[in-house]
């Protein structure tokens, strides 16, 4: 028997068990609706909002709304609830009459899916097809659309479009986040971990068990199934499906003792299909799980990852920090800019002095007796202030020193004299011979290969007032935050650029 059989005059029903389920089977339901088969599709558990989703994903492959059935069970696994689903399955039959009936298959996955495989099987006399979902509900790390025993199945590769229609339906249910499980499997797949064919094929095959109280699983796995409590209440909800049937006389065709072994649907059982269930039961095939090798090559995987990615996410940071900086920089030179136009072409001046210096004035200023501490940086006192408005620009993100005031750069004493207030005036821009390669300011820290203060620029600071202190900071990889005269900045190694001078000597500072 050709299970993804093409003919046309085939009537097909798929009993899923929830709104998405039939993710695993949309392509087939899409090639049978394209092929002009008659489709019929309903769903065992429903709710309003899951409804909705399940009738725009039905409109995608073609089922019209008069094809769809939903039923609202109230368990949440439904196995309570046959008695009174049973009937409305029968029913469904009647008015579908359909040829093929294909439905999860009886896993011991999630017991609400075996539920729906058992109301199939005990409302429909033909074929049953099933589909995989999970192996079963006492392994953590599921196998999704692989059955644990291939024997019987076919499977159907997809086209690329039919691939991309898994994805999209997946994203028609926002209230399920089924696109992201599809995700992690092709992942999983690519890491060519397990072949996981989640959105690559699709699988189906006749059902052979039909023995409802015996798990369908290697001896061992069915030894965890028969100690789970899941287990327990589903032979408890088999006990009260044979009772009821029982009692209302729906299996007159067949003993009700035939309970106590097995619990089967109508007499359909043909002398291949019992044979073939007789061949399951007697040898099944062992389920493999993940090995251990299997989980630490994920770990490893991960490791690996993350030994890439986070040194790009701290290159980024860092990035983002240098550009904070530039932008700082750049401000601040448009802030001398128009001091100049506001005092004949005049830099402003710049405080500077030993440990003990009573300091204030000058671009900034510094309200100190004994040293700059953290918190004498008085910004709103600086001359630069009334044109830059706030504080924060004095500050490079990369400082994290937080023993310094609250500003990273030091100006360049060789633009104004020598000073311990900051009173005395700075030099004309104008007579600056080369703006585009003077230095203006520059970030300013401790431990730095070059002097910022005495040698490159007497009578600047940041806040160490100490000439031992005065070196090009080192804040970013790629060294120091410059500010030139003509107010461009840029992030440069400074030691590179400018000549080293001798304190005293008016050379510019620049190479």
């Amino acid at each position: 028997m050709k299970l993804f059989d093409t003919d046309p005059s085939l009537r097909w029903l798929f009993c899923m068990t929830h709104p998405d389920d039939e993710i695993s089977i949309c392509a087939w339901i899409q090639r049978l609706v394209r092929n002009g088969n008659p489709v019929y599709m309903s769903w065992t558990h429903s709710n309003p909002t899951r409804e909705a989703e399940a009738r725009a994903v039905a409109h995608l492959l073609g089922v019209p709304p008069s094809r769809l059935f939903f039923y609202q069970a109230t368990d949440g696994s439904a196995c309570n609830e046959i008695p009174t689903l049973l009937p409305k399955f029968r029913e469904m039959m009647e008015i579908v009459k359909p040829d093929r009936v294909c439905c999860g298959a009886f896993e011991q996955g999630h017991i609400d899916h075996d539920t729906t495989n058992f109301l199939v099987n005990h409302s429909f006399a033909g074929p049953v097809l099933e589909i995989p979902f999970y192996h079963t509900y006492t392994t953590r790390l599921q196998t999704m659309n692989r059955f644990s025993d291939p024997r019987g199945e076919e499977v159907l590769e997809l086209e690329m479009d039919e691939r991309r229609l898994k994805t999209m339906i997946a994203r028609q249910f926002p209230s399920q986040n089924i696109w992201s499980v599809l995700l992690w499997y092709e992942v999983w797949q690519k890491a060519r971990l397990r072949p996981m064919a989640l959105t690559k094929t699709e699988r189906m095959r006749l059902q052979t068990h039909h023995n409802f109280l015996r798990p369908n699983h290697p001896p061992r796995i069915a030894k965890k199934i028969r100690r789970s409590p899941t287990w327990r209440r589903w032979r408890s909800a088999m006990r009260s499906a044979r009772r009821h049937m029982a009692e209302s006389g729906k299996n007159s065709a067949e003993p009700t003792a035939s309970f106590k072994n097995c619990i089967l649907g109508p007499p359909r059982l043909r002398s291949d299909v019992a044979s073939q269930c007789t061949m399951n039961q007697s040898h099944p095939v062992p389920m493999r799980g993940f090995t251990l090798i299997e989980l630490l090559v994920v770990i490893a995987i991960i490791g690996i990852l993350a030994a890439l990615l986070f040194p790009v996410f701290a290159r980024a940071k860092a990035a983002a920090g240098d550009a904070k900086t530039i932008s700082n920089a750049r401000q601040l030179g448009m802030a001398f800019e128009l001091y100049q136009e506001s005092w004949d072409d005049v830099l402003p001046q710049a405080p500077d002095g030993l440990p003990g210096s009573n300091l204030a004035g000058g671009w900034i200023n510094y309200s100190v007796f004994g040293g700059a501490e953290a918190g004498s940086f008085i910004p709103s006192r600086g001359e630069l202030m009334p044109y830059v408005k706030t504080s924060e620009i004095y500050k490079s993100p990369a400082d994290k020193d937080s023993n310094r005031s609250a500003n990273s750069f030091a100006m360049n004493g060789y633009l104004t004299t020598w000073t311990g207030n900051g009173m005395n005036p700075g030099k004309a821009a104008g007579t600056i011979e080369f703006p585009a390669s003077t230095m203006l300011l520059g970030e300013e820290g401790c431990g730095g290969p070059k002097l910022v203060g005495y040698g490159y620029s007497n009578g600047t600071n940041d806040g160490y007032f100490n000439p031992s202190t005065d070196h090009f900071a080192k804040f970013h990889p790629a060294g120091a935050a410059v500010v030139f005269t003509d107010g461009h900045a840029k992030i440069i190694q400074a030691e590179d650029h400018f000549d080293e001078t001798i304190c005293g000597t008016p050379t510019p500072c620049y190479r």
